[in-house]
């Protein structure tokens, strides 16, 4: 049961609500409010619910590389820490994870106690990523470096077309100047017979040796 009024309650600033409780302690109380008759709550259901899940301020990570029964050292963390610093410690790890300030909080997850996946910006705990998650943000990933090599596989068709049309346009001015030039040198180099001859009849330097045979007389019947 929960009183209307409440009376006390988190002493710091939180996006939970919270109430009073009928019982001084109950389930659902995080290490603020133990003992002190009073928890986070559920304002539409007016049922108390595990607070959030808050990292510790400093804690050591002594498992995996870090465990000092298989040679390594524990290593000193803060709050949530980075990916790259878990990594340290462990390779394989996918999320960033932190030991929490209560033995059970809202984001847990299954069989976790004592800790949470976290978020190192925020400093909050986070749901772990289901496979279902990873597999679509690669999926996504697959997706778009797809898109792009696409676009650029276009981008190079265009241009390859476009400097074609435009070679084949200077193929074609270039056989057509050609063919003009051509034509200019026939007429040029064409010439009558009888502009081989001067006014005098005799025959101009270089003109054929050809000279027609004007001696016979036309014949008059």
């Amino acid at each position: 049961m929960v009183l209307a009024t409440p009376t006390s309650g988190p002493l710091h600033a939180s996006r939970q609500s919270w109430c009073d409780t009928t019982f001084v302690t109950c389930d659902q109380q995080n290490y603020a409010s133990d003992g002190k008759q009073w928890s986070y709550c559920d304002h539409a259901t007016n049922a108390t619910e595990l607070a959030e899940c808050e990292c510790k301020d400093t804690w050591k990570y002594g498992g995996d590389g870090c465990s000092p029964w298989h040679g390594g050292k524990a290593r000193s963390m803060r709050g949530c820490p980075t990916l790259e610093d878990v990594h340290v410690c462990d390779p394989k790890a996918t999320q960033p994870w932190c030991k929490t300030k209560d033995l059970y909080c809202k984001e847990q997850q299954g069989e976790q106690s004592a800790w949470v996946f976290c978020d190192p910006v925020t400093q909050r705990g986070v749901s772990q990523r289901s496979d279902t998650d990873v597999g679509a943000v690669v999926a996504a990933s697959v997706g778009v470096t797809m898109l792009i090599c696409a676009c650029i596989v276009l981008g190079l068709v265009l241009l390859y077309r476009k400097w074609s049309q435009h070679r084949k346009a200077d193929y074609s001015e270039l056989t057509q100047t050609k063919l003009a030039c051509d034509s200019s040198y026939d007429l040029n180099d064409s010439y009558d017979l009888n502009d081989s001859y001067d006014s005098f009849g005799a025959r101009a330097p270089g003109a054929s040796s050809y000279v027609p045979d004007n001696s016979y007389e036309e014949f008059v019947p």
